[in-house]
C-alpha cells in the first residue's frame, strides 16, 4: 500500500470512528428518560422515533421496554428470557406484525416500571424479537394510560377499579 493510500485509509478509519461517536452521543440523547411524578405515577416522554420507551424490570432484572399498546402481552426476546433464568416455558405460536412465529410462554412473571409492579403475569419469549422487550396489554390493563402532548402517563389503577 502506497503512502498516499495509507493516509486515505487512516483518514477513513478516523472519520468512521468519529461518526460512530457522534451517532452514539445522539442516540443516547434521543432516549428521554421517564420520570416518577408521584406514588404509582410515571410520565414517559415520546422518543424522536414516535414511540414510548421506559426502563423497567422482569423478575427484578433490568430491561428497556418499548410500550406496545397493540401487543396483548409482555414479550421478551428468547435470549433475554434465557439470560434471566426463565425456565420450563410452554411452546406456543404468536401472531406478530411479521406473521406467525414460534416461541414460549412463561407464567408467574413479575414486571416492574419504577414503583409500578404487576406480579403473576404471562410473558411471551420470541426468538425473533429484537433487543427491546415489549410492554403489552396484560401489564397495561392494570394501569390508567393517558397520552397528552407527547407524554404518556402511566398510573396504577385503584384496587376498586
Amino acid at each position: 500500500m502506497g503512502g498516499l493510500q495509507r493516509q486515505h485509509y487512516i483518514a477513513a478509519v478516523i472519520w468512521l470512528a468519529l461518526m460512530g461517536l457522534v451517532y452514539s452521543y445522539f442516540e443516547s440523547r434521543s432516549r428521554p428518560a421517564a420520570s416518577v411524578v408521584g406514588i404509582g405515577e410515571i410520565h414517559i416522554p415520546r422518543a424522536p422515533d414516535g414511540h414510548f420507551y421506559v426502563e423497567g424490570s422482569v423478575n427484578s432484572v433490568p430491561v428497556r421496554f418499548l410500550i406496545d399498546t397493540g401487543a396483548s402481552s409482555v414479550s421478551l426476546s428468547s435470549d433475554f428470557a434465557r439470560r434471566i433464568g426463565l425456565q420450563d416455558g410452554q411452546s406456543a405460536e404468536f401472531s406478530t406484525a411479521g406473521g406467525v412465529v414460534k416461541g414460549e410462554l412463561f407464567f408467574n412473571v413479575s414486571i416492574g416500571i419504577g414503583m409500578l409492579r404487576v406480579d403473576g403475569l404471562r410473558v411471551a419469549a420470541i426468538p425473533s424479537l429484537g433487543g427491546e422487550a415489549l410492554l403489552g396489554q396484560n401489564f397495561l390493563r392494570h394501569m390508567d394510560v393517558l397520552i397528552r402532548d407527547e407524554v404518556m402517563l402511566l398510573r396504577s389503577k385503584s384496587p376498586t377499579q
